[in-house]
Order: C-alpha cells, then sequence, then structure tokens
C-alpha cells in the first residue's frame, strides 16, 4: 500500500499536532469508512499522554480523508488530502 500526503494535508498535520507516522499508521492501520465527494475516511485512536497547546491529554484521534488513486486491481495508492486531529 502507497501513504502520499498532499501539501494541504502536511499543513494542517502541523497546524493540529499529528505526525507522518501518525497519519500513516491511521490509513493503514485504521478503521475505514466512506466520506463526501468520493473519499475515505481512515481513524485510529493513539494513547497519548503528552500535553498538547498546555493541556494534558491522554488520547489523540487521528482522521486522514484520502482518495483512492490506485492504478488497478490488488494495488493500494491512497493521496491524503486533509487531517483532522481530536486531542482528549
Amino acid at each position: 500500500m502507497t501513504v502520499r500526503i498532499h501539501p494541504h494535508a502536511i499543513g494542517r498535520m502541523k497546524e493540529r499536532g499529528c505526525t507522518r507516522a501518525e497519519v500513516e499508521y491511521a490509513v493503514r492501520h485504521g478503521s475505514r469508512s466512506p466520506a463526501q465527494f468520493d473519499r475515505t475516511g481512515f481513524k485510529h485512536t493513539f494513547a497519548y499522554n503528552r500535553r498538547w497547546l498546555g493541556k494534558l491529554y491522554r488520547r489523540k484521534s487521528v482522521e486522514a480523508y484520502a482518495v483512492d488513486e490506485s492504478p488497478g486491481e490488488g494495488e493500494e495508492d491512497w493521496l491524503v488530502v486533509t487531517v483532522i486531529v481530536k486531542h482528549f
């Protein structure tokens, strides 16, 4: 499986506090659901136990929304177009 990340999503990742590794993990191993505009959502909740913007959070949910750009059967090629992060 190939996971590419659009520059827009990279900007959102920096703003919202997640890493490339977390996004790739969410796409490869997270739950999958259909999303608007023929996109697919991938979601995974990580143990976090760190501070974000001065507050301690136990968990972090990473939602990656991607476009399927697979060239053919049996291959998966995802382009992540945006990322939502929730700390709780």
